[in-house]
């Protein structure tokens, strides 16, 4: 499964970001700057919401996130960056929910970034294969998920090779 901590710091960064600029809404583009005077958030308003193209960038000056917004929803591919310019997650939104291929990124102990997990979503709930990683590239785990109730699994050792399976029929 997804770091559901890590999910609902990217949740409330996303809100914060979104909370931060409401309270100055006029239609047309809109740029904030972080007090070091770095861009923070690009994007534009139209009908008092967010909408087109988004950026956001972290203090240090680097990428955090770029998508799009439609009627104040994130809509369409958007991509997330670690502070130090790497990837964190891509994937695509369709109204506000996930949905279709989500990838995720984690740091391994040599501090490269590799691919962790990827996750199949269905208008916002897990729908599909969930695939995890481990740092040297060999798949560490599958979970399918049928409407976001967990179907089967596999894991497997650093070496590709199945450890267990099983199935939560009946559960």
């Amino acid at each position: 499964t997804i770091n559901t901590a890590e999910e609902r710091v990217n949740e409330r960064r996303r809100e914060r970001s979104i909370k931060a600029i409401k309270a100055k809404r006029t239609d047309g583009p809109f740029t904030e700057l972080w007090p070091n005077g770095k861009k923070r958030v690009e994007g534009t308003y139209k009908n008092k919401e967010l909408s087109g193209p988004h950026k956001a960038w972290h203090e240090n000056g680097q990428k955090d996130s770029e998508g799009s917004y439609i009627d104040g929803k994130e809509h369409g591919q958007w991509k997330d960056y670690w502070a130090d310019g790497t990837k964190r997650e891509t994937g695509t939104y369709k109204f506000g929910k996930r949905d279709g291929l989500w990838t995720f990124y984690w740091t391994d102990s040599a501090g490269r970034n590799y691919k962790g997990i990827e996750v199949t979503w269905k208008d916002g709930t897990k729908h599909g294969l969930t695939t995890k990683w481990h740092e040297n590239g060999q798949k560490s785990g599958e979970d399918n998920y049928i409407n976001g109730a967990h179907d089967y699994w596999k894991s497997f050792d650093e070496n590709g090779k199945i450890k267990n399976e099983g199935s939560y029929s009946g559960w």
